[in-house]
């Protein structure tokens, strides 16, 4: 399975990098555990720079996902608590093996694929024709076997 994350440029290239393991949100992905996120970094870059496995989702309060995500969500304790200020719970999902893409998947390369395609606000299910088409504008050969 593969998902498409939206999210920020500055914590899309810290996951690439593994200086960020941990990607919040504020509702899981029905998935089970060992799946594959691309990473659309939105504006200004507005393009898939890469993968990530995704091994692991933790669903907590947000006071009992902080103890867990500290060191390696990339945000300090002030923006955490303001992004899920008012929620229940929280998600963390623990990422591993990141890799970037030889070229990024503009999102108008994206919309001529996929006519009337929109990113999403956090994130989406792609069919195995749309990962296919991600993966050959990319350049990845490979990516198949890898995410099944």
């Amino acid at each position: 399975m593969l998902l498409l994350l939206s999210i920020k440029p500055r914590f899309a290239h810290m996951i690439l990098r593994g200086e960020k393991y941990v990607e919040l949100r504020r509702r899981a992905p029905r998935c089970p555990t060992d799946f594959w996120l691309a990473l659309y970094a939105t504006t200004p870059e507005r393009a898939v720079i890469g993968v990530v496995r995704a091994r692991q989702v933790v669903v907590a309060t947000p006071e009992e996902l902080w103890e867990q995500v500290e060191d390696g969500c990339g945000l300090g304790g002030d923006e955490y608590r303001r992004y899920y200020e008012g929620a229940r719970r929280a998600v963390g999902i623990w990422l591993e093996a990141p890799i970037p893409v030889p070229k990024p998947v503009s999102l108008e390369s994206l919309r001529i694929a996929w006519p009337g395609f929109q990113p999403p606000r956090s994130f989406a299910y792609l069919s195995h024709e749309q990962k296919r088409d991600v993966w050959s504008h990319a350049g990845q050969c490979g990516f198949g076997e890898m995410a099944g």
